[in-house]
């Protein structure tokens, strides 16, 4: 019903957005010539900007298409945020420079037609320029191939690095690029400075952003990339070597200028050096790509003449450039007859010695990891063929070496309090496994994975015990007892159940298969591990299910009182991150990832206050490679400590980790799923929807310090403690002996249920071709429970995954199958038996105990009882033959 106080409040929305327009707190510069296909979604993401104090202002640069009637349609849809103004064209220059001049926003920022921003960037950029004074703010950006729709994120640099001046950081010009477009300027520091962005030349970036960002009282950065640019659109491209490219050493001119005029050039030489490399290096790699002889032979000439002006000793300071291009190519950039026959090399030249340069590096890293690799297979298997089980020593393994904890470390611990085996326990740092195990009082010889060894004690321990895959050429000994504990609870799909399966299934399989003893924490996660593996049908050992020996200091009181007194943590809340560990060795290289962790940190850290301490455990390699001393609340984990010490400190838990996650979930404290929004996995490995879960799940990690600080006082509601009495990992205070007690054969358990015994199908590649055969062998009546088909994993592995994925999710059949993951293994005396009895057709004794290891290496306690070879593969057609030789409906 109309009435006076809606026609106020309606008066009062206008006369608001009539202030904002006349007072903007941010001016947005859109250069506009004829960019009309993109100038829509442009517009249309300035229009949704969450900052209502936005004016933009959209300079027509004499546009001779469709782009001045849509610059009309929103400044008539959207008067109180766009003004519009017409130029004769003179370049995106001269536009931004009628911007900045007609610009009544405290910051400016610029946006070109073709590219577009998220709704919340000037809302954060602002925010954080409001909050911090600071001058200028840069946000991270997305490159976007519009022609096949691929995405690249660019960072923009540490956030450790931000928050100070150029002065007290030089190296901002190294890592902040030169656009303007992700940046938010202070509109009085360009007024200030006279600074604007040189008219009627390309690369106008550089002497604008490099000159002013030296004048800025600080550089504050927004983690999150909000900027569009839009690459390889149609008519933005050339494949000849224009003059015009020649323009970029003339901004650079203006830009050393600019620093020598100002008495700043002797302080930045280097910094001035390196970006005059950068960008001269950068298009002296592409020389060969362009057409034209005489303009890239005057690109060689000018560009050194430049370089020789302003740094005459260029030539000896060109380590820095390795990271910008292979360094077979530096000899022909820093010699003068060099460069020019490189110029002149041919485009299918410089792709050939390019991609035989790409192959050196990778084949030399390939080649060290291998020849180590197959040192290691060859003791292993020269230890197996010599040395006998020894049943008085036990080895454990946490995490394939990467911990000293979890389910194993209670085990061993409880092993040793009873004297009867020498341990051996395997990991990736021994230095910090003895910290461990004298804090736990065990007596334990720590071995390096991957060495000598360690395949020794693979090879003749009686007792082998781990939580992860043991690497693949484990073969499990009849005088071996072997117990997987496993990780828990899965959060996300595994196995078949997977849409890249194949990622993880053969070797996660092919171990699971190999163990006496496999350790659930209920019958939940037994069903779904035993069916995304296909366990069901091939597994002949023991499924157990019961308490998890890492989780039963979980349930002890005393202890969690005195870790905490240990901790100093007495009246404040204790929130423990535990990032995927993964994460460096799947996502990015390990340094990379450890400032996107400090990133995070910084974003925990900055809603917090003294209730509360924040302890991170990372993983191992980017311990020291984290600055903790710059956060007020966050910590480093005690490095001593194991994990489940650590949750069983915590009040609240902040992770991703599947098995944490749910083990945590018993204590009924605080949890908080993070996964942040480079998390590579897609929504459709998610067992469970966000809505299904009792807990929160954020992608941001502002939200999350915003989130712990808001509840600081965390009580379990009704959903949380009904999904724990569903899903959490039951606590017992003894899980440790009850477990040692049944693989030592004190306590006597129920028999499981027989197996029954299967036939073995070996079956080619996936491909078209294979798969054609596969199915003519599933229609001929194998397609049944006690079969299963067997192929490598080594070639068209994508190809497989996606048939079979799609086999079992949308056709609805239901197949056993194993994929081998490993080569065979062999000693060299075999290796020189195989090549004769394939080339001479020779059967050697030696040869056949080779092939039934493999067997047994492959298939583990699977009960077989025959074993067809239709894949036509000699290694399978041999394997096949000594396994119908021994099958006998056991195990091998």
């Amino acid at each position: 019903m109309y009435n006076g106080s809606s026609r106020g409040l309606v008066g009062e929305t206008r006369n608001r957005k009539v202030l904002e327009l006349l007072n903007p707190k941010v001016s947005i510069i859109v250069p506009v010539y004829n960019v009309a296909p993109y100038l829509t979604r442009c517009l249309s993401s300035l229009a949704a900007q969450t900052l209502d104090a936005v004016e933009v202002l959209v300079i027509n640069d004499g546009s001779t298409d469709n782009s001045p009637s849509i610059i009309d349609d929103f400044v008539g849809r959207y008067p109180h945020r766009f003004r519009s103004f017409v130029k004769p064209n003179g370049g995106p220059s001269s536009a931004r420079n009628m911007g900045i001049e007609n610009a009544r926003g405290e910051y400016v920022g610029f946006v070109d037609g073709d590219d577009w921003v998220d709704p919340d960037m000037y809302l954060e950029l602002f925010s954080k320029a409001n909050t911090t004074d600071a001058d200028i703010v840069v946000c991270g950006y997305v490159s976007v191939d519009l022609a096949s729709n691929g995405r690249r994120y660019h960072r923009q640099g540490w956030s450790t690095q931000f928050g100070m001046s150029m002065r007290d950081n030089h190296e901002y010009p190294l890592f902040v690029a030169p656009y303007a477009c992700n940046k938010l300027f202070r509109r009085a520091l360009i007024v200030e400075t006279g600074i604007r962005f040189p008219e009627s030349l390309l690369f106008e970036d550089i002497p604008f952003t490099y000159s002013i960002l030296v004048h800025a009282n600080k550089v504050e950065k927004v983690q999150r990339a909000l900027y569009m640019y839009a690459r390889s659109r149609p008519g933005s491209t050339t494949h000849s070597y224009s003059p015009r490219n020649l323009e970029m050493l003339q901004t650079l001119t203006m830009l050393n200028d600019y620093y020598q005029s100002h008495g700043l050039f002797s302080e930045f030489e280097d910094e001035l050096l390196k970006i005059n490399l950068r960008h001269i290096y950068y298009r002296f790699n592409e020389l060969p790509a362009y057409d034209g002889v005489a303009i890239k032979q005057r690109f060689i000439t000018l560009s050194r003449a430049h370089l020789d002006g302003y740094f005459p000793d260029w030539h000896r300071r060109l380590e820095w450039l390795e990271q910008h291009g292979h360094p077979w190519r530096l000899p022909f950039f820093r010699h003068l007859v060099p460069a020019r026959l490189y110029a002149l090399m041919p485009r299918f030249l410089h792709v050939t010695v390019n991609w035989f340069a790409v192959q050196r590096t990778a084949s030399v890293a390939f080649m060290r990891r291998f020849s180590s690799e197959r040192r290691v297979r060859l003791h292993y298997a020269r230890f197996l063929r010599r040395e006998k089980v020894d049943a008085s020593t036990a080895f454990f393994e946490s995490d394939s070496g990467l911990s000293t904890g979890d389910s194993p470390l209670r085990l061993m611990q409880d092993l040793a309090r009873r004297g009867t085996h020498r341990v051996i326990v395997g990991t990736a740092d021994v230095k910090r496994t003895e910290a461990i195990l004298q804090r736990h009082e065990i007596v334990a010889k720590p071995v390096t994975v991957g060495s000598k060894a360690h395949a020794h004690a693979l090879a003749t321990a009686g007792l082998v015990v781990s939580n992860a895959p043991l690497p693949p050429f484990f073969v499990k000994r009849p005088e071996q007892v072997y117990l997987n504990t496993l990780n828990g609870m899965p959060l996300r799909k595994l196995g078949r159940g997977a849409r890249k399966g194949f990622g993880e299934l053969p070797q996660v399989q092919g171990d699971l298969i190999k163990a006496d003893y496999l350790l659930f924490p209920d019958t939940n996660a037994r069903d779904l591990i035993m069916g995304a593996y296909m366990l069901s049908a091939q597994y002949g050992g023991t499924p157990l299910v019961g308490s998890l020996p890492r989780n039963q200091i979980l349930a002890d009181e005393s202890r969690r009182r005195i870790l905490r007194d240990e901790l100093d943590c007495e009246g404040v809340r204790v929130c423990l991150f535990m990032p995927e560990r993964h994460a460096p060795a799947a996502l990015m290289d390990a340094e990379s990832y450890a400032r996107q962790l400090e990133d995070f940190l910084g974003d925990f850290d900055a809603p917090l206050d003294d209730r509360f301490r924040l302890i991170v455990r990372p993983a191992m390699q980017l311990e020291d490679q984290v600055d903790f001393t710059r956060f007020r609340y966050v910590e480093l984990a005690p490095p001593h400590w194991d994990d489940h010490e650590l949750l069983c400190v915590a009040d609240c838990l902040i992770t991703d980790q599947s098995s944490t996650l749910f083990d945590f979930l018993a204590t009924g404290r605080q949890i908080v799923r993070f996964r942040s929004e480079s998390d590579s996995s897609s929504q459709d490995t998610e067992r469970f929807s966000e809505d299904e879960l009792p807990f929160r799940t954020f992608h941001s990690a502002k939200s999350v310090g915003e989130h712990l600080a808001r509840t600081a006082d965390f009580v379990a509601p009704a959903e949380y403690r009904q999904f724990a009495e569903r899903f959490a990992s039951p606590l017992s205070a003894s899980a440790a002996a009850d477990l040692n007690d049944v693989v030592l054969g004190i306590r006597h358990i129920e028999d499981p249920a027989p197996v029954p015994a299967v036939d073995i199908v070996f079956i080619r590649y996936l491909t078209k071709n294979g798969r054609v055969a596969f199915e003519k062998l599933l229609e001929s009546g194998y397609h049944r429970d006690d079969a299963v088909f067997v192929m490598s994993g080594h070639r068209y592995r994508a190809r497989a995954s996606a048939y079979l994925h799609e086999l079992h999710t949308k056709r609805g059949v239901d197949v056993n199958y194993r994929v081998t993951s490993d080569r065979i293994l062999l000693t060299t005396a075999t290796v020189l038996m195989a090549w004769a009895s394939r080339r001479f057709g020779w059967r050697f004794a030696s040869l056949d105990r080779a092939y039934l290891q493999e067997a047994r290496r492959i298939f583990g306690t699977t009960h077989v009882r025959s074993a067809t070879d239709f894949s036509g593969y000699k290694k399978f057609s041999a394997m096949a033959r000594v396994i119908d030789e021994h099958a006998d409906s056991r195990p091998l």
